[in-house]
């Protein structure tokens, strides 16, 4: 079947979005974009995000960025022929409806007891600030985890709070993820459920995962802000260099033409050295790939502008009629 007549890989899946914010909001945005029919419901006037900012001619890029290709409800759940109305969308029959995203707070009408009350197969992903139930956005979850002291430059003193809310992206992308393993347990078992999902969980997994937990257990000294430093492990020792990111790499890309792994390899790297100060790009690459990729067998480097030379004399050493171009620059 031709790609422009084939159908979104999730299409026939509806949700219904109960949400403000990021968190549900970005992982309903996910879904819809892969074909899922996601009805967001909000009171008259729109919900409390409907005019956050970044702001164009007064309107909300953020809202609009959230919730596209998503369908739109204005219901007033104030009242109680509302709230029987988002019931009755939530229940509807269908083998890919009765699913609902949230991170609104659940209490009555909307619980999963009581929805499941009408559709016994039920979905429901909430999204809650702490686990336990007590109130947590993105930044102060943020904080608890200790990431503003490891924020900055090296010789800053006291917290710097990032911008970026990463846990509530994470916590999005993971609701989106949670609904799809849900409906496909359903599927299979013919079973609903109830998924728990907590910003401060996400947070504390994440931070397992890159091993912030584990050096907190087994290092007696804490970790330390190293700015845009890059960590190494250099024969089987942990280095941490400075900050020392204004000492960028000579070579920032090579253009080659062929289309193969060795052209995007080569590329990375180039890439990398004028990234950081410091690079590991120590690869585990299959015998193969690493006969025609000589790039990838630099290991581990040090200082990027030793990196850069590096670059450069295993550039040279393929064939020349693939290399398009470099370009260099001095830092």
């Amino acid at each position: 079947m031709p790609p422009s007549s084939a159908s979104p890989i999730l299409d026939g899946l509806r949700v219904v979005e109960l949400s403000a914010f990021i968190a549900a909001p970005l992982g309903g945005a996910t879904l819809a974009a892969l074909g899922a029919d996601v009805i967001r419901v909000d009171p008259p006037g729109g919900g409390i995000d409907i005019d956050r900012w970044p702001l164009h001619h007064d309107r909300s890029l953020y809202w609009a960025g959230l919730n596209q290709g998503k369908r739109s409800v204005t219901i007033d759940t104030r009242t109680e022929e509302g709230r029987k109305k988002v019931a009755r969308l939530i229940a509807a029959p269908g083998e890919g409806g009765g699913i609902v995203l949230t991170n609104l707070p659940l209490r009555g009408w909307n619980s999963y007891a009581e929805l499941a009350r009408l559709r016994r197969d039920l979905i429901m992903v909430a999204i809650t600030g702490d686990s336990d139930g007590r109130p947590a956005v993105d930044y102060t979850v943020n904080a608890a985890l200790g990431i503003p002291w490891l924020t900055g430059p090296e010789e800053h003193v006291g917290p710097i709070n990032h911008v970026l809310p990463a846990w509530d992206g994470m916590t999005g992308y993971l609701a989106a993820l949670a609904i799809l393993v849900a409906e496909r347990h359903r599927r299979l078992h013919g079973e609903g459920q109830l998924v728990e999902l907590s910003l401060s969980d996400v947070g504390l997994a994440m931070a397992a995962h890159l091993g912030f937990v584990g050096e907190a257990i087994l290092e007696e000294k804490p970790r330390e802000r190293y700015g845009n430093a890059v960590g190494l492990i250099h024969n089987g020792r942990r280095k941490v260099p400075g900050n020392h990111s204004a000492h960028l790499g000579a070579i920032t890309d090579v253009v080659v033409h062929d289309q193969d792994y060795r052209t995007r390899r080569v590329a990375g790297i180039a890439i990398g050295c004028a990234v950081g100060h410091h690079l590991c790009v120590a690869q585990d690459v299959g015998g193969a790939v690493e006969d025609r990729n000589p790039a990838a067998r630099i290991g581990v480097v040090g200082h990027v502008r030793d990196g850069a030379a590096i670059v450069q004399r295993r550039v040279a050493d393929l064939d020349p009629r693939l290399i398009a171009g470099t370009r260099e620059k001095a830092a």
